[in-house]
């Protein structure tokens, strides 16, 4: 994570420091740019938060409940931008900093903002690409020592010295926990009141909660039908994407770990699901490292979404359709020809929400590349109702997989739709699935706030709280996501119909 001092020496006399603001420890989740009395709904705390001062009141107590609000919400430094409203910095500014412990600093009327916010973007980007060259390694040491004689404890030792943190492996059956470090032990008694709670459930479902001062983190380790451990880590900071791919890589091997005493097929069971799990969530990195590992076949440049829904009344659900007769059936309609579905065992499956989600090896002899197949209706031996999306690279599979499920839950029986195309959806409707899908950046509310306002960036920015730029960005992904027209006046219709709906997750 990138620390306030870093950021200071990095740009230099655009980002000066007032008193001693940037000495102490302070780490960044993030960068935000508001003008709002109360900006505090629209921020998840760690942020530098810069203003150029309108929302300060000219009394001082409505500057320090203003300083008050973002202490409140966790915003780690504010940075005053000098120039347009403030010549110097307001005494009543930098009193009520002081009183909340708030770091200030400003930026000198000559520098602007971007200055301040591409400078933490560029850090982000370099601690980035560091940290997943380190932790490459760590992962496959992961799923090796997952696989070796101390197992859980291995495992839990590896990741808590990658993470600077504590980690646990925590079994249902009553077993003795291992947990790394020894000295972290006094949390177990109130690790197991919480996490006999979701045992009861059958499964831990991620959960999350507050421990003794740590967040912990909680995932289901399961040996192929049920949820038999945990594996828990303890942090006070907030984990980056490779500290994510690190332990989603670690709970799956623990899982193959658990499967093996269920037989081989219980064991490659597992790592098709843990191998589907990561790809869906687009931890393609964890996903090539645990392939590699567990010696399974390489991860293809391209796959295909298979998405079977649940039957209605009676029928067969995907839970008793198994992938590899789901393949079988693709092939009987010609949706996809014996040698791709050859090339694609074993099938990478896993179930989202009751569906069977399977991947698929992509290939040339399919048909035209890029294509999605067109509607096909079978009463065979399942009726399957379902989609099938065309060619995706590996890192998109997550807005992939969306569309295909919005478009399986709504294909009459029989029937195998394209992904996004399913009777009754509209262009929106498929439009607003893949902006739901998108995770990097939040695309549904700013395509909203465009929509709502008819193009202004400026009543955007201001309906979001954010500076015009950012929307101006978020829009220009979201039409590099969608590759339409967002001022067609035919499909703004349809896509505010459908996001309309979807209700709003402003951030």
């Amino acid at each position: 994570m990138v620390s306030l001092v870093q950021l200071v020496s990095a740009v230099g006399p655009a980002l000066l420091p007032v008193g001693s603001a940037a000495r102490g420890p302070v780490e960044l989740a993030g960068v935000h740019i508001s003008e709002l009395p109360d900006p505090t709904p629209y921020l998840e705390g760690g942020e530098l938060f810069l203003t150029t001062g309108m929302p300060l009141s000219s009394a001082a107590a409505g500057t320090r409940d203003y300083v008050a609000r973002l202490s409140g919400r966790g915003v780690r430094a504010l940075v005053l931008g000098l120039g347009p409203i403030h010549a110097e910095t307001p005494p009543a500014l930098r009193d009520a900093c002081e009183e909340f412990g708030m770091p200030l600093l400003v930026v000198p009327a000559q520098h602007a903002f971007r200055t301040v916010t591409t400078g933490y973007w560029d850090l982000v980007a370099a601690e980035g690409q560091a940290g997943l060259v380190r932790q490459i390694g760590t992962q496959t040491s992961v799923v090796r020592e997952a696989a070796g004689a101390d197992g859980g404890a291995g495992v839990a030792r590896l990741v808590a010295q990658a993470l600077g943190s504590w980690a646990a492996v925590f079994p249902f059956d009553g077993g003795e926990p291992a947990i790394w470090p020894a000295s972290a032990a006094g949390v177990l008694p109130a690790l197991a009141t919480e996490l006999r709670r979701f045992s009861q459930r059958g499964d831990v479902g991620s959960a999350t909660f507050p421990l003794h001062g740590f967040d912990v983190s909680a995932y289901p380790i399961g040996d192929g039908d049920r949820a038999v451990a945990a594996f828990v880590v303890g942090t006070t900071r907030r984990f980056s994407r490779t500290d994510r791919q690190l332990i989603l890589t670690a709970t799956a091997a623990l899982s193959l770990r658990a499967s093996l005493a269920g037989g081989t097929r219980a064991a490659e069971l597992a790592i098709q699901t843990a191998l589907a799990g990561l790809l869906i969530a687009d931890e393609v990195t964890a996903a090539q490292a645990l392939a590699a590992a567990a010696g399974a076949r390489p991860i293809p440049a391209a796959l295909r979404v298979f998405v079977v829904a649940p039957a209605r009344g009676d029928a067969e659900t995907p839970r008793t359709v198994p992938a590899e007769a789901a393949l079988a059936e693709l092939v009987r309609r010609d949706l996809v020809t014996a040698e791709t579905a050859e090339r694609s065992r074993p099938v990478l499956a896993t179930t989202i929400d009751g569906c069977l989600v399977a991947l698929l090896e992509a290939g040339h002899d399919d048909g035209a590349e890029g294509e999605a197949p067109h509607p096909d209706h079978d009463d065979g031996p399942y009726a399957l109702a379902g989609s099938l999306t065309g060619p995706v690279p590996p890192g998109s599979l997550r807005s992939a997989t969306a569309l295909a499920l919005r478009t399986a839950r709504r294909a009459p029986a029989g029937t195998i739709l394209p992904a996004g195309d399913s009777g009754d959806t509209s262009r929106g409707e498929a439009a607003a699935a893949l902006l739901e899908g998108y995770t990097r950046a939040p695309l549904v509310d700013a395509v909203r706030g465009y929509l709502r306002h008819r193009g202004s960036w400026e009543h955007a920015a201001r309906d979001l709280g954010v500076h015009r730029n950012t929307v101006r960005a978020r829009v220009r992904t979201a039409r590099e996501t969608l590759g339409l027209d967002l001022d067609d006046p035919d499909l703004a219709a349809e896509l505010w119909i459908a996001l309309r709906d979807r209700g709003s997750t402003l951030s």
